[in-house]
């Protein structure tokens, strides 16, 4: 997971945007359903995880169709 996070963090715009999203949504989806059973599964990795590639998806989309010059490894950052 943490090569993944850097990738997404260094340069999320390598990525489809359909990718980014999926990324984000089925380790919600996993660290939701994982969340109550008493394993030491942690959450604190994919929440960075999920923040990092819906916030690149996010600077992605800015970046696309505002016209301005967003970075979207800064959105992925901020995620």
């Amino acid at each position: 997971r943490e090569e993944a996070m850097e990738a997404i963090l260094s340069n999320p715009s390598a990525f489809k945007p359909q990718t980014l999203i999926t990324v984000g949504v089925l380790f919600f989806i996993l660290m939701v359903s994982t969340y109550g059973v008493s394993l030491p599964f942690g959450i604190f990795m994919p929440t960075i995880l999920i923040g990092s590639s819906l916030g690149g998806y996010l600077g992605s989309f800015f970046d696309e169709n505002l016209g301005r010059s967003v970075s979207p490894s800064t959105f992925a950052l901020l995620g």
